[in-house]
């Protein structure tokens, strides 16, 4: 995170699968060893999840490792910059991540960072509500004009997050 950011004032960035926040952390502390005021750094930190719980956790710790205030606390709390979105399967009105659309506002990023979810997409775990869950999560996906290369093989989470 620290090789990514190279400019620290009004910047914007994203995590499309914050999950807890821990990339979105490392952006907070890198902003905040730059000398940039907590608040403005509440402004800067976008993050996505298809886990809302994962959103909550993420903006508690930001807000409690960075020192906000009760009042700070409330604006960053009541900030759309968290969004339960599930990054690889709702569409995106897009050029590309830098330059998008959310509810009719552009909003261009300056860096993405991610580390996206490590995980293979099979439906071979235990229960079979889990084996419904994978299979129609893996017919959306290739069924979706984002990954041409995904037709065939097992699916792994991080490539297609890659070609995102």
């Amino acid at each position: 995170t620290k090789k990514t950011i190279n400019s620290y004032d009004h910047v914007k960035i994203l995590d499309p699968a914050c999950g807890t926040g821990v990339f979105l952390s490392a952006a907070a502390q890198t902003l905040y060893s730059k000398g940039i005021a907590p608040r403005d750094i509440c402004n800067s930190l976008y993050g996505w999840d298809k886990n809302k719980e994962a959103l909550y956790v993420a903006k508690v710790l930001l807000s409690i490792e960075l020192g906000l205030t009760n009042n700070e606390q409330e604006r960053f709390f009541s900030k759309n910059n968290y969004i339960e979105k599930d990054t690889l399967i709702e569409p995106i009105e897009q050029n590309d991540l830098f330059t998008l659309k959310i509810n009719y506002v552009d909003i261009e990023y300056d860096f993405i960072i991610a580390n996206p979810p490590y995980d293979r997409l099979k439906p071979d775990k235990s229960s079979p509500e889990y084996k419904n869950e994978v299979t129609e999560y893996i017919k959306k996906i290739k069924s979706s004009y984002l990954y041409p290369l995904s037709s065939t093989g097992v699916l792994d989470l991080y490539k297609l997050f890659i070609v995102i």
